[in-house]
């Protein structure tokens, strides 16, 4: 998997946006998404090799990636389609049925911190109906200090989305990625013994 660099200071996998010694290319995995699916990404986020916003299109090539800016207009086209409804996963929305039918719906996502996921669904929430899932247990997203109780990253969101509809498999081999993604970001900051003591709960390939 070839290198390219992303800033002066340092090396990114082209594949993984890990540093060379922490890739996880041999995890990687482009799956097909079951679902029309966007990630409306704040703009602070989109550079961020920790982003699970970005691990998420580069899971999923078939989702839209839609950059956020507040001074940059973006046309109602790039996140509704004609034929399908808008559903925004937010966790004040209204319950999501596992037997609802989806064949005619568009998720979007929020990534970004919670002030700026806040900022965005104030500026889009008109477009669609808000919904939640059931989510329980704790975030794995360890690189996120303030990740605790109820708050989920982005990805988590969308593997509790895919179990939520009996995509069992995919939603695994989705939570393998990210946790490989989240191990090598915690070795990548020098975080060893947090990284030791994360390794415990990650599912195997």
């Amino acid at each position: 998997m070839g290198r390219s660099v992303v800033s002066k200071a340092s090396l990114r996998c082209s594949g993984c946006a890990q540093i060379p010694r922490w890739c996880i290319c041999d995890a990687m995995r482009q799956l097909v998404l079951p679902l029309d699916l966007a990630v409306m990404i704040h703009h602070a986020e989109f550079y961020k090799p920790t982003s699970t916003g970005q691990l998420i299109h580069r899971i999923f090539p078939a989702s839209d990636l839609i950059l956020f800016k507040h001074d940059i207009p973006l046309p109602e086209s790039s996140l509704v389609k004609q034929d399908r409804e808008l559903l925004i996963l937010h966790p004040f929305g209204e319950s999501l049925s596992p037997f609802e039918d989806l064949s005619q719906s568009r998720f979007l996502l929020l990534d970004g911190n919670w002030s700026q996921a806040a900022g965005m669904l104030k500026r889009f929430d008109h477009l669609g109906r808000k919904v939640s899932l059931p989510m329980q247990g704790a975030s794995r997203f360890w690189l996120r200090e303030k990740q605790a109780g109820t708050r989920y990253s982005t990805i988590e969101a969308l593997i509790f989305l895919l179990n939520h509809f009996g995509h069992l498999e995919l939603a695994k081999q989705c939570q393998v990625i990210f946790e490989r993604h989240v191990y090598a970001g915690l070795l990548a900051r020098g975080k060893k013994e947090l990284a030791a003591e994360y390794k415990w709960g990650m599912p195997q390939l």
